[in-house]
């Protein structure tokens, strides 16, 4: 299975990604990544994280379409984002493609950066 995950990137545009999207076997959205996806017509089957990016009308909405909710504590050690990468991995996605990881809050994007550096 393939799996794209939509971080919460401030101001993302996905649509160019839109194709990508449409296409894979599963999208997971990493809390706030949720609402890029929504806009594209393309929901995600898995929204994952603290929802603390997310309000009770877009969670009814997304609810409501069959998204599945996955809340975490908002003292969690964990990023969003590293959350649903190991949802992914719990999945046995054979390939993934991670849209909206970088920008926004360096210390999420750090986080990034050395969790994917360590699963080399």
């Amino acid at each position: 299975m393939d799996l794209v995950i939509v971080a919460n990137a401030p101001d993302l545009d996905a649509a160019p990604f839109r194709e990508r999207i449409a296409a894979a076997g599963r999208r997971v959205a990493a809390d706030g990544g949720a609402l890029p996806l929504m806009r594209l017509g393309l929901p995600p089957h898995v929204v994952i994280g603290d929802m603390d990016s997310l309000d009770a009308a877009a969670l009814d909405v997304l609810a409501a379409g069959g998204a599945e909710l996955r809340r975490f504590r908002r003292d969690k050690d964990e990023t969003d984002l590293e959350l649903a990468l190991l949802y992914a991995a719990e999945q046995g996605a054979q390939a993934i493609d991670i849209i909206g990881a970088l920008g926004g809050r360096w210390d999420h994007t750090l986080a990034i950066v050395a969790l994917l550096a360590a699963a080399s």
